[in-house]
């Protein structure tokens, strides 16, 4: 994002038009799937680069997604931010940028508010990784750091069915 022809500011607006002209009418949608206009390619250049920046991970991609997270001011646009790329920069790095993405939380309310939302694949973090995004991802008490499921006790409801039903199609 340092190149002087994306800086990071124009990366974020572009992200944010691109999702904005995303949600619009069939009209805008099809003008942006092909490029019409200097301004679609430019969103369109933007959400490639977040999502290059996401898939290599790194200081940059945190600091990226702190910039996008800035400009997540209504519930729409911090489902958006966490269901994208900080979910994905989460599941994809969320082992080794643990200790980055926490620290960059705690300094940033914006982020930590997108944190609060964003979804994380249950065998994609180390537990070491998970106990320090803890506090900053709370689902992750509930999906991933849970005691394993005791077996059910008594009879499953198949096995109490109709004498003669042919039940074995539900596994």
């Amino acid at each position: 994002m340092t190149d002087e022809d994306w800086p990071t500011e124009r990366v974020v607006r572009g992200w944010w038009t691109y999702g904005d002209l995303v949600a619009g009418d069939r009209e805008t949608r099809v003008r942006l799937e092909r490029g019409e206009g200097a301004d679609m390619e430019e969103v369109r250049t933007a959400q490639s680069l977040v999502w290059e920046a996401v898939r290599a991970g790194g200081v940059e991609a945190v600091e990226l997604v702190r910039a996008l997270a800035r400009c997540a001011t209504d519930d729409d646009r911090i489902g958006r931010l966490a269901a994208g790329p900080v979910g994905d920069l989460v599941t994809l790095h969320g082992t080794e940028l643990a200790g980055l993405i926490a620290d960059a939380a705690a300094q940033d309310q914006h982020l930590a508010e997108v944190l609060r939302y964003a979804w994380v694949g249950d065998a994609s973090l180390e537990e070491a990784a998970q106990e320090v995004l803890l506090p900053w991802i709370p689902h992750l008490d509930v999906h991933t750091l849970r005691a394993p499921a005791r077996p059910r006790k008594g009879r499953r409801w198949k096995d109490r069915a109709v004498p003669g039903a042919d039940v074995s199609r539900y596994g």
